[in-house]
């Protein structure tokens, strides 16, 4: 069968490689299927042009969408443009959004179908069914329409074995605008940087998030250390990004993985998730040495009431004494956090922005955002329960970036709300800039005095 895979516009000023659609790409083809990529995230191209690809190429068995809820309005607009080209094609929607809500994201953007979950194993089986092989009842976790009513099947197990799926059909993207030289922190010399994951899922609950699938499921360390090889030489890469939502995920592993690399003699620099409540300065030495530059913790609040409140089951402790351990390690430390959960307070956002302060290595602009109850998180519930959000319609048609709240949960007034935050990030700002300022004059003082340029970067 002839399929189009479509990874949807990004709007950002790096490229990060969509490994969803990558390892879909690779299953289906070594099934025999015949995989073609639009890939709007790097060319750029609009939904009409989309429109015009479809229309040229006009003979697709079926077309596959994925995408965040962040992502909604753009995808709303690729569907449209998909159905205008080709009405008849079978559009098949996936991702954390569709999975979140399948049958109001199956009405709204007028699709055939919704794969929930990890969809490896389904979405082979549902072209199984196209191709009438098995019965339409038979693909797990599919979502579909039928005389304006909704059906749906139950959903199957999440891939268990991460070593039997192949690795992303890289060949099948313009790796070049994934791969293009490019300076990251840590490091001083450009870099030629690609992601990777070697985990699935997350063992916390933090009531912030909506997990795809709640097992956490780990490739074997010799499976990844393969696909750093075949990176490495294929792509010529010498700097990794895992993007697991949680690498870190036990010392004995993380130890594993960073004596792979020295013992493979892998020559790359890399960074990853970590937890504070995780490490530890033996598995951050490690790190260190096998060529990690930088380690972003999810420090969310500085307030440990709003810590237990979301269940992030770390302390405010362990926020600092980790962070002054990894700096010590000779790593940056990132602090993504957030504002706007229940109970919050002036003092507590306060709180959050003086950990910042405290914690990160200021090589990019921390600033906070505020907390998105998205569909199909805990926080969503609550907001339904009371009231605060009707439905989706009422989520997305108020949506209009992460960076604007959507709903003030906080002991905060609404007229406040904005104020605070506004002002809190500015303090981050501030901060930053001064610590660039100061990170900038040491580089000039160093080749002026020293005569050293090696870690010069420069302005222009």
């Amino acid at each position: 069968m002839r399929v189009l895979l479509v990874m949807h516009e990004c709007n950002t000023p790096y490229n990060v490689f969509p490994y969803g659609l990558g390892y879909l790409a690779a299953i289906a083809r070594d099934a025999g299927h015949d995989v073609t990529i639009f890939d709007q995230a790097t060319n750029h191209q609009s939904e009409d042009e989309l429109y015009s690809f479809i229309k040229t190429e006009k003979s697709f068995d079926c077309i596959g969408l994925g995408f965040k809820a962040a992502y909604f309005h753009i995808a709303l607009r690729l569907a449209k443009a998909i159905k205008s080209a080709s009405r008849n094609t079978p559009l098949i929607l996936g991702g954390s959004c569709p999975s979140a809500s399948p049958a109001y994201i199956l009405k709204k953007l007028n699709a055939d179908y919704v794969l929930v979950g990890e969809a490896e194993i389904s979405f082979l089986k549902f072209l199984e069914m196209l191709e009438s092989k098995i019965s339409l009842k038979d693909v797990p976790g599919l979502y579909w329409r039928e005389n304006d009513e909704i059906n749906m099947t139950t959903k199957g197990n999440a891939p268990h074995n991460l070593d039997e799926i192949p690795f992303p059909a890289w060949d099948l993207f313009d790796m070049k605008s994934y791969t293009f030289p490019g300076r990251v922190p840590g490091v001083n010399n450009l870099v030629r940087a690609l992601g990777m994951i070697t985990t699935r899922g997350c063992p916390y609950s933090c009531k912030f998030c909506f997990r795809l699938e709640t097992s956490y499921r780990m490739r074997s360390v010799e499976n990844c250390i393969e696909e750093v090889k075949q990176l490495l030489s294929r792509y010529k890469i010498n700097y990794i990004g895992f993007h697991d939502d949680l690498f870190m995920c036990s010392k004995k592993r993380t130890i594993e993985f960073c004596e792979s690399i020295l013992k493979n003699n892998l020559k790359f620099n890399w960074d990853c998730n970590g937890r504070f409540n995780i490490a530890d300065r033996e598995q951050l030495r490690f790190m260190k040495k096998a060529g990690c530059v930088l380690v972003a913790y999810g420090l969310e609040s500085g307030d440990q009431r709003i810590l237990n409140e979301m269940d992030k089951k770390i302390t405010v402790e362990q926020i600092f004494e980790v962070a002054t351990i990894t700096k010590e390690e000779g790593m940056l430390v990132s602090v993504p956090s957030m504002f706007g959960l229940p109970n919050e307070t002036e003092e507590s956002l306060n709180k959050t922005v003086n950990a910042i302060i405290k914690a990160t290595s200021w090589h990019d602009k921390r600033t906070i955002r505020p907390m998105q109850p998205y569909p199909g998180s805990p926080y969503w519930d609550e907001c339904i329960e009371r009231g605060l959000i009707k439905d989706e319609d009422d989520f997305f048609s108020r949506y209009v970036s992460s960076e604007k709240r959507i709903v003030n949960l906080t002991e905060v007034p609404d007229e406040d709300y904005d104020k605070i935050l506004y002002k809190a990030n500015e303090c981050l700002l501030e901060e930053h800039y001064k610590h660039a300022l100061d990170s900038d004059l040491k580089m000039f003082r160093n080749v002026y005095f020293e005569g050293d340029a090696s870690a010069f970067i420069p302005m222009r």
